[in-house]
C-alpha cells in the first residue's frame, strides 16, 4: 500500500487561518475589556477601555490568521513535494 500524499489548498487554510485569529481578536478584546468588560477607571481606559482598541485587535489577529494559515500551507506542500 502507497501512501499518498496530499497537498493543502493555500486559500482555504488561510480562510482557516482567518477565522481563527477572528475568534482570538474577540476573545482578546474581551478579556483586555476592549468591549467594555473591564473597569473604565485609570490607565484601564487609556489603552484597554476604548472601543477603537478592540476594533483594531479583532483586525490585527484576522490578518495574522489569513497570513499565517497561509504561510502553514506553502510550508507543508513544499516538504511534502520535497521530501
Amino acid at each position: 500500500m502507497t501512501v499518498q500524499k496530499h497537498e493543502l489548498d493555500t486559500k482555504s487554510l488561510a480562510i482557516t487561518g482567518g477565522i481563527i485569529g477572528f475568534i482570538s481578536g474577540i476573545l482578546a478584546a474581551i478579556i483586555h475589556g476592549g468591549i467594555g468588560v473591564q473597569s473604565y477607571m485609570g490607565m484601564d481606559r487609556m489603552m484597554w477601555g476604548s472601543p477603537m482598541f478592540a476594533g483594531w485587535g479583532i483586525v490585527w489577529f484576522t490578518i495574522i490568521g489569513l497570513f499565517y494559515g497561509w504561510l502553514l500551507a506553502v510550508v507543508y506542500n513544499y516538504v511534502v513535494k520535497n521530501f
